[in-house]
């Protein structure tokens, strides 16, 4: 198939006024046109059937070999990246295409939904027989076709990552920029279920087990190592399962659906199936990857048959299968089988050719254009499985790396020698104003006030935050500050943290053991080696979103910056000299994004394999952050074991979870949004977290073009 724009066929004015002309040669393969041939062969040695009969199925039989033909052209077209110019074309003039090589089909592409990215094209496609003679018949097939431009893995945003199950509930919002067409991508090491929850803006769901979504929700691809059950308003525009899908409750497939095993639809119209009905190398819906929880996602029933549409109006524009076909009062455009087809009600085909019996509800039941052809053959390509790879993450990697790293000095573990034990440590690395080096954290009592969150070099009185006998620096400032001058920021109980006030100063933060973040607004990228919570109301943006001062080209991203904090100057100025050096070249007022291995990208970061850092512990130690009450968090989240959403949770960036400890559950409820819309350029959502080997994601998508729905005029 070929087009001119430059030399177009001239059309005579008559019958073709206003349209372009495109040449069309065959693509099709030599199984379909086996199929084609044989079918008309049969037909044409059928003595049952009147010569206007013949004529009329032919023409039919004609019309989806062209609305065939025009998928394949197109599809090449959008592969080539050459599909825009020609929907430029449409979109001024309905185009006529002329096929070379097929006698009896032509076509028009008489509408597109965007004449430079187009999602939508339609196609009216003519089937002619026995033309200029008594015995002619044209059958004309109006057909919309999706478009999927598809992606390379690089290209392709795959922003959750879980290596568990995942359960998602409430309101699951993604949002991005105006214009974007980011292909925002769940990859899941296990099964994907929902409740009756909504899910807007994700496009992309890969699961080794299976995917059970019953929420009002739209997504181009749903792929899946063992079965895909939708229902509800449920509406992927691809599905692709290694086993079975099923689509109940007005849940339908609205381009391909592809299944090694069978595909049940209760209503609604699909566009393609294609069911092998043998799946292979699935015994069992256990899902695949580490560390498993078992099984939560409800499965398919077996379908009754290869492709089962025998419930109300279900119904598809195109059927292949290598089994049997059950059909209620719905309609199949064309159907390509190697089976039986049975009716159970009044259903219709447009044209069809099956390789076993046909069971009609009547004998006078009308419209159904089947031929039977012993040992009909029928090609379709497997479903491919979901490839994910695994990562880890250990916090001890990233303890040098942080500007601030707290411990706490017991007497059975004392992993800072020379400092009396019962006291809160923090070791300081690359920050402005403070000499490298461990200090106490305690409060200071000068002639005006009695605060805390001190750096000491001496302390005494009561643990774990005593009393600086000697500060830090000479002009002693805190790192932290509390809702007032009395109020500790920073707390420590049972191997806990909690961080709860206005603000602290800017940085990497690590802490030894699980961290509680409250209340507050942190430009901080908060480790820890246990688990990481938050409560209250929190706002936390990670280094490199605020950048150098918090504004950048004129967008304002944050309130203030890492390195110019001048928002602390008033009323008081806490932390002006405080900043991390590896960030902030102040002579250049410059920020260096890729400092300290790119950890700035990340909000939170949690779990540590224990060994000999952490004597007393055996095996993997915390790595689950949950978010509750109302958190805004810009930045990327690396969870070492599982990650859990509720109450009203905003993230600007990726989540990664995975699976090194033990096993609940992945689980977003309430209301979980991801905001895109306003990310800096000094920021980076994807990519493989510091402290992490390997890596988390999937592979590339490929363009697709399928139809969508058919009918005859």
């Amino acid at each position: 198939m070929t087009h001119s724009h430059r030399h177009p066929r001239t059309a005579t004015p008559r019958t073709q006024t206003g349209y372009v002309t495109v040449m069309v040669a065959m693509l099709f393969g030599v199984a379909f046109t086996a199929t084609v041939v044989g079918a008309a062969a049969y037909i044409r040695s059928t003595q049952a059937q009147s010569t206007a009969a013949h004529a009329q199925t032919q023409a039919q039989l004609k019309a989806w070999t062209g609305a065939e033909i025009v998928r394949e052209y197109l599809l090449a077209l959008q592969t080539g990246g050459t599909l825009p110019a020609l929907a430029a074309v449409v979109a001024n003039s309905p185009t006529a295409l002329t096929f070379n090589g097929v006698s009896g089909v032509s076509a028009s592409l008489t509408s597109v939904n965007s004449a430079t990215n187009p999602t939508l094209i339609t196609a009216d496609i003519v089937g002619t027989t026995a033309a200029g003679t008594t015995a002619q018949a044209t059958s004309t097939l109006h057909v919309v076709y999706t478009v999927s431009a598809g992606s390379a893995s690089s290209s392709s945003t795959s922003a959750l990552n879980f290596n568990r199950n995942l359960v998602l509930g409430g309101a699951i919002t993604v949002n991005q920029p105006s214009g974007a067409n980011i292909s925002y991508t769940i990859n899941v090491m296990g099964d994907v279920s929902t409740g009756g929850n909504s899910i807007t803006g994700v496009s992309i769901i890969n699961s080794t087990g299976t995917i059970n979504i019953g929420s009002g929700s739209s997504f181009q691809q749903l792929n899946s190592d063992c079965d895909v059950v939708i229902s509800g308003s449920v509406t992927p525009v691809a599905v692709s399962a290694q086993r079975n899908v099923c689509s109940t409750g007005g849940a339908s497939v609205s381009g391909t659906t592809l299944a090694n095993g069978s595909v049940l639809s209760q209503s609604g119209s699909n566009g393609t199936i294609n069911a092998i009905g043998n799946p292979t190398g699935v015994s069992s819906c256990t899902a695949s990857g580490t560390s498993q929880s078992g099984t939560v996602a409800a499965t398919c029933g077996v379908p009754a048959a290869a492709v089962d549409l025998s419930s109300g109006s279900a119904g598809a524009a195109v059927v292949n299968t290598d089994g049997n076909v059950l059909l209620g009062s719905g309609n199949i455009g064309k159907l390509n089988a190697v089976g039986n087809l049975n009716f159970s009600n009044w259903g219709t085909v447009g044209v069809g050719v099956i390789g076993g019996t046909l069971t009609k509800v009547s004998q006078y039941q009308s419209n159904v254009n089947v031929t039977v052809v012993p040992h009909n053959t029928v090609s379709i390509t497997p479903a491919s499985p979901v490839t994910l790879t695994s990562a880890q993450f250990n916090a001890y990697n990233l303890q040098t790396a942080a500007n601030y790293a707290f411990t706490f000095n017991t007497a059975a573990n004392v992993p800072i020698n020379g400092f009396a034990a019962g006291y809160a440590l923090v070791t300081v690395t690359n920050v402005n104003g403070v000499p490298n080096g461990t200090y106490y954290l305690g409060n200071y009592t000068s002639t005006n006030n009695n605060t805390l969150d001190y750096l000491c070099t001496a302390v005494s009185g009561n643990a774990p935050f005593g009393t600086c006998t000697a500060p830090a620096v000479a002009s002693a400032f805190r790192i932290c500050e509390g809702f007032s001058p009395q109020n500790s920021c920073f707390s420590y109980a049972s191997g806990t943290w909690t961080i709860n006030g206005t603000t602290m100063a800017p940085g990497i933060a690590w802490f030894q053991g699980n961290l509680s973040v409250g209340s507050g607004t942190y430009y901080n990228s908060f480790i820890a080696t246990g688990n990481i919570s938050t409560s209250g109301s929190d706002n936390v943006y990670a280094p490199n979103f605020a950048g150098y001062s918090g504004t950048a080209g004129g967008t304002t991203y944050a309130p203030t910056g890492v390195c110019n904090n001048m928002y602390f100057a008033s009323p008081y100025s806490y932390f002006k000299p405080l900043y991390p050096t590896q960030f902030c070249n102040t002579s250049t007022q410059t920020y260096n994004a890729g400092a300290s291995s790119g950890i700035g990208n990340y909000a939170f970061m949690a779990g540590s394999w224990a060994g000999a850092n952490y004597p007393g512990q055996a095996g993997y130690v915390g790595g689950n952050v949950t978010t509750g009450a109302s958190s805004t968090i810009y930045g990327s989240i690396e969870a070492g074991n599982e990650f859990q959403s509720s109450g009203s949770t905003t993230i600007a960036g990726s989540v990664t979870a995975l699976a090194q400890g033990a096993a609940v559950e992945n689980s977003m409820g309430a209301s979980t949004t991801f905001n895109l819309t306003n990310l800096p350029a000094t920021f980076t959502m994807s990519g493989n977290a510091p402290g992490v080997s390997g890596g988390t994601g999937g592979g590339a998508t490929a363009a697709t073009v399928n139809i969508e729905w058919a009918r005859y005029l």
